[in-house]
């Protein structure tokens, strides 16, 4: 806000850098050859950047983001049959069609490099790959660093319990499942049970 805030007041003390109509401003952005801006809605700048002699562009991003709204009367029936009518030319991609055919394919300007994607507002799957990739991998370290901590853990076990790491690998998934109590149950009843059968064989 502060940014736009020493914007409105260097124009306010400079009163002759307004203008009263788009079509002034455009063409004082194009006498001025750089030495003047125009703040104009972006479907206006996009529509003026592709028409003759094309000599402007757009600078930086949008300031914000607001929808076009089309007015009833309070009350009117015709606002919802409006809304679902707008919905369903946005859902369809008809609205971007007509974009496309008036603003791009009817350009004047051949040589302009400017992608259709610059003026979808919608995020489309291609946008979101980055996203699904970074997801997929961090995925896959996930699961590398718990199959080494896993083994770890099993090596550790199999260590402390005199037993092979297949052995103990085998008990932690067991574990792990749900088929035993706890990691130091499993051990400790392997070890009565050794005792209680030195214990009951007969002396002789």
């Amino acid at each position: 806000m502060a940014v736009y805030s020493k914007m409105w007041e260097f124009m306010n003390n400079r009163k002759h850098v307004f203008v009263s109509s788009y079509d002034e401003g455009i063409r004082r952005v194009r006498k001025n050859k750089g030495k003047y801006a125009l703040l104009i809605e972006s479907p206006k700048n996009d529509y003026t950047n592709e028409r003759l002699p094309c000599d402007t562009m757009k600078v930086g991003r949008h300031l914000d983001a607001k929808g076009f709204g089309v007015a009833t009367l309070l009350g009117s029936p015709l606002k919802h049959q409006i809304n679902l009518a707008v919905l369903s030319l946005k859902e369809s991609g008809t609205l971007m069609s007509l974009q496309n055919k008036w603003w791009i394919q009817q350009s004047q300007c051949h040589s302009s490099t400017k992608d259709m994607t610059e003026l979808d507002d919608e995020l489309s799957l291609s946008s979101l790959a980055g996203i699904f990739y970074i997801l997929i991998a961090g995925l896959g370290l996930a699961l590398v660093i718990a199959l080494i901590e896993f083994w770890w853990n099993s090596r550790k076990q199999a260590k402390k319990s005199n037993m092979s790491l297949g052995e103990a690998m085998r008990m932690k998934a067991r574990l792990t499942m749900g088929s035993a109590r706890s990691d130091e149950e499993l051990p400790r009843f392997r070890n009565n049970d050794r005792s209680r059968s030195l214990m009951d064989m007969p002396k002789l």
